[in-house]
């Protein structure tokens, strides 16, 4: 009896010799062109099963109630069926499961079984043979792991179970589909996985809402009166994402990537809050200050003015522990740093057109981005502010980022938050294969570039490589966006004919099935189900 079974690979890896026999009598074995060693074999195999016993074949010869079966070992079977030959509906060539259903000195009683059947007596002598109860939720994971093309060897069973105890609340098929991928089946994973099968993982969507989101944290601290924790917060991120490193004391960042002149007149404007030396202590007009502020957002909102000052000018204000939390705390609010902060995630956490083609480009970017949302819940976790929605729209990203790394292990997929000149967007890059088959000599590929875009609305372009024959086939919401596509389909041509490319292009409106099922459409494998129906045979040894 074997223990290690695939149900799939079991129905689909039998193979026999090409012996051929003539069906006589009532189930009588015969050796009519068969070996007489083959007709012992076959007679042997079948004398020595118990009933509960499973053997699988297929229908070599049909005639009458007459029938001949191919076993697995390439032995001939031939056995009478118990039953009106109307009723017959297997046909030569299928491939079939055998239950010894009682045995005697003479004959042995065989039942085919049908696919529920089947599933379920291997499920019952898969978890037998580990040492697994044979209850409901054990009989959904055994047909699970069917389902998917899984093997339910002891070791597969004991490990599922385990997971499924330890995350009971989890959808079966996701815990499955993790395991089968190799990625680590964690809370995060489940969450992100659910959120990939409902079309809920738009990395894009988050990042943008994180700058509301660091509004209304602003916004909140300093109306509770929290004003000193509001600016802290607010430098700290300024901090990081001007690259200079949180709690930086120098004067001017060394990588501000400013000229010396603008170099003086970010001086020359900090200059102004400066406090005068006086024998009672530090002291600064608050009239001055409130005044110098003002003209600091003025220099802000001045569009002449490069990003790069503004950016540092906002940058020491913040570090300048001269000047009152209460006057900082007006500029944190006031919708010139709102814009600045706004500039400054996006630059940060946005990836733009031109480095997407450069090689190592996009993979600096995700080291760059985990960086960033790392360091900025350390930020708000230092703050108390980690049960935040900012904390949690970076917790989102990270655990995305994450998911996508483990996920490239075994497949071809990455989410990409592209900055355009005026908008952001995402583009999900699907490439129809495994890791592993990327490895070998095949120089052929398939991929799928789905694009939610601002004008054209959402992309896909599907993608054949072969050699240096590219195929793409763009699909779009209208006759009108395809137009617009074609009359600049030249200038993709061009790009790729002048890199060694023969380029076809086609387009097509899409189809109402809506965006692209990450589960159906991207990690299943397409896996034909045959009937198997069932019948009493009589096979007399």
């Amino acid at each position: 009896m074997t223990q290690n079974i695939n149900l799939s690979n079991y129905l689909n890896s039998l193979t026999g010799n090409t012996a051929k026999t003539q069906v006589e009598g009532q189930g009588q074995m015969t050796n009519s062109s068969v070996p007489a060693s083959d007709v012992k074999t076959a007679v042997e195999i079948i004398k020595n099963m118990l009933p509960g016993d499973i053997f699988t074949g297929s229908i070599e010869q049909l005639s009458g109630n007459e029938v001949s079966i191919r076993m697995g070992n390439g032995q001939l079977l031939n056995a009478s069926l118990l039953m009106d030959n109307n009723n017959i509906s297997f046909a030569k060539g299928d491939m079939v499961t055998f239950l010894v259903d009682s045995k005697s000195d003479s004959s042995v009683s065989l039942k085919s079984l049908d696919s529920n059947e089947q599933e379920l007596i291997f499920a019952n002598k898969a978890l037998e043979a580990s040492n697994l109860a044979m209850n409901k939720s054990n009989l959904e994971m055994v047909k699970g792991l069917v389902d998917l093309n899984m093997p339910i060897d002891k070791k597969t069973l004991t490990e599922v179970s385990k997971l499924l105890t330890k995350f009971p609340d989890a959808p079966l098929d996701t815990v499955l589909r993790l395991y089968k991928l190799e990625m680590p089946v964690t809370q995060d994973n489940i969450v992100q996985f659910e959120a990939y099968k409902s079309y809920e993982h738009d990395m894009t969507g988050t990042i943008k809402n994180l700058t509301e989101d660091f509004n209304n944290l602003i916004n909140n601290l300093i109306s509770g009166n929290e004003d000193g924790k509001a600016v802290y917060i607010a430098r700290d991120f300024v901090e990081l994402l001007t690259n200079t490193g949180v709690n930086n004391t120098e004067v001017l960042s060394e990588n501000a990537n400013l000229t010396e002149q603008m170099k003086d007149e970010v001086k020359n404007i900090l200059a102004q809050f400066i406090p005068e030396r006086t024998e009672e202590g530090s002291t600064k007009d608050t009239t001055v200050i409130e005044k110098s502020l003002k003209e600091v957002l003025e220099f802000i909102k001045n569009p002449e003015k490069p990003q790069e000052m503004k950016n540092e000018l906002i940058n020491q204000l913040l570090k300048n522990t001269d000047i009152p939390k209460e006057h900082l705390s007006k500029l944190i609010t006031s919708s010139e740093f709102k814009d600045i902060f706004n500039e400054l995630l996006k630059d940060n956490m946005f990836i733009k057109p031109k480095d997407v083609s450069e090689k190592g480009e996009v993979k600096d970017f995700y080291k760059k981005l985990l960086t960033t949302v790392s360091e900025g819940q350390k930020i708000l976790e230092k703050a108390g502010m980690q049960n935040t929605d900012m904390a949690k729209g970076m917790t989102s990203v990270k655990n995305n980022v994450q998911f996508m790394n483990d996920l490239n292990h075994q497949m071809a997929f990455m989410q990409i938050p592209i900055k355009f000149q005026e908008s952001e967007t995402k583009g999900d890059l699907y490439v129809y294969t495994n890791k592993k088959a990327l490895t070998g000599k095949n120089d052929n590929l398939t991929a799928l570039l789905h694009l939610d875009m601002e004008h054209l609305g959402p992309m896909d372009i599907y993608v054949k490589l072969s050699g240096s024959n590219v195929s793409t086939n763009f699909c779009l919401e209208s006759e009108e966006l395809l137009d617009f596509i074609y009359a600049h389909i030249d200038l993709l041509t061009k790009r790729l004919n002048d890199k060694g490319y023969n380029f076809t292009p086609t387009m097509t409106v899409k189809d109402n099935e809506g965006n692209v099922d990450f589960v159906k459409d991207f990690l299943d494998v397409a896996s034909p189900v045959v009937p198997v129906g069932r019948y009493m045979f009589d096979t007399r040894a």
